[in-house]
């Protein structure tokens, strides 16, 4: 919890700019310059860590907590870091990622790995049981392949 340890060292409140230096407590490790202001909530970090990995740094954090501005501001939260973030994007088959929406390709394959996985535990305790499960994974696969690609059904 580094944002914890930070302190403001330093704050110049005169006008609606205001500025502020963020620092780590009781340690020598590099300061930063931080401005903005409650009335927009704009604020920038000398560190440069939203520009270039588009998430808000420690500094940053720390000087909207002491604004009491509670949410992160709607500028700082990018696209790719939403679920929104595959929309419009296509999976390797042409098919638009988002599906019917309540469910995910990321979710659906999570969920039916977790189901195989237990499959094969059971499946695996006796020849019996592993050639079963070889047979209806052959099924299933055929199945699978008769089904077109694309609609919900």
């Amino acid at each position: 919890m580094k944002t914890l340890s930070l302190v403001i060292k330093e704050r110049n409140e005169m006008g609606i700019l205001r500025e502020y230096v963020v620092g780590s407590f009781g340690t020598n490790d590099p300061e930063y310059k931080v401005t903005g202001g409650p009335s927009n909530e704009v604020v920038n970090c000398a560190c440069n860590h939203f520009e270039t990995v588009g998430i808000l740094c420690c500094h940053v954090l720390k000087v909207l907590d002491n604004l009491d501005i509670k949410l992160i501001p709607s500028a700082y939260l990018l696209k790719r870091w939403t679920r929104e973030a595959r929309d419009g994007i296509l999976e390797k088959h042409g098919l638009d990622t988002q599906g019917n929406g309540d469910m995910d390709v990321t979710y659906r394959y999570r969920e039916v790995c977790l189901e195989f996985v237990k499959i094969a535990v059971k499946g695996s305790q006796t020849t019996q049981r592993y050639e079963f499960i070889k047979k209806m994974i052959l099924t299933i696969n055929k199945s699978l392949d008769e089904m077109p690609l694309g609609g919900e059904s």
